[in-house]
């Protein structure tokens, strides 16, 4: 009996320790990510798709001019299309459907790596997609042109974030904006470490980030 009671003692100790390791990783990663802040940095701040880039799943606004065809028009999804591609974690990792969530297979964007775009909306809720395809998806196709709190591109290998940048020629969100999509992981319960680079202007005809120093490159 004494050796009954010793095991669940000690069962209900070993599972209090591993909740305890998990909060406190994930209170680590908060930290790290706001810098200490505790409050989240909501209602984010939101951005809209470029003039230029404006009706391009209906006409031909910028298309033509950067030589590409047109039509067929950009693709713009609806909300039931958009939810096929909603990120969501479990167990510290990342996941779209069912399936631990990986960019090995993306297409090749802003960086010359294979990546997925990422967006994030006003509440919060992130969305990616492996598909890029100039002229026809960008990250305006994800969530139909709406207003963001983020675009940019990331990199993971099986649920674990490997690099996250600002990188987008249809938003050009500042970098700090970079900030919100990570209170908004941290905050559903990401637990790994999350690299982040500014999208340096050679990837991009954009100029909406400072030059890095030599430092920096």
């Amino acid at each position: 009996m004494r050796y009954l009671i010793f095991i669940c003692v000690s069962l209900i100790l070993i599972g209090g320790t591993i909740a305890d390791v998990q909060n406190n990783k994930h209170k680590e990663n908060k930290a790290n990510v706001l810098n200490d802040k505790d409050s989240s940095l909501k209602p984010y701040k939101l951005i809209s798709v470029i003039e230029s880039r404006r009706n391009e799943n209906i006409e031909c606004t910028w298309q033509a001019v950067k030589g590409g065809p047109c039509p067929p028009y950009v693709i713009y999804y609806d909300q039931a299309q958009s939810d096929t591609l909603k990120l969501h974690i479990k167990n510290g990792k990342l996941y779209q459907g069912k399936d631990l969530f990986d960019t090995s297979d993306g297409d090749t964007a802003h960086t010359y790596r294979h990546v997925a775009l990422i967006v994030m909306n006003a509440n919060g809720e992130i969305y990616a997609s492996n598909q890029n395809k100039r002229f026809l998806f960008h990250h305006s196709s994800i969530l139909g042109g709406r207003d963001l709190a983020f675009a940019g591109e990331i990199q993971v290998e099986q649920g674990v974030i490997t690099n996250l940048t600002n990188c987008s020629g249809h938003y050009r969100p500042k970098f700090y904006m970079t900030y919100q999509i990570l209170d908004s992981l941290v905050e559903k319960g990401y637990l790994n470490k999350i690299p982040v680079n500014k999208c340096h202007p050679r990837f991009i005809d954009l100029d909406y980030n400072d030059i890095p120093t030599k430092e920096e490159n």
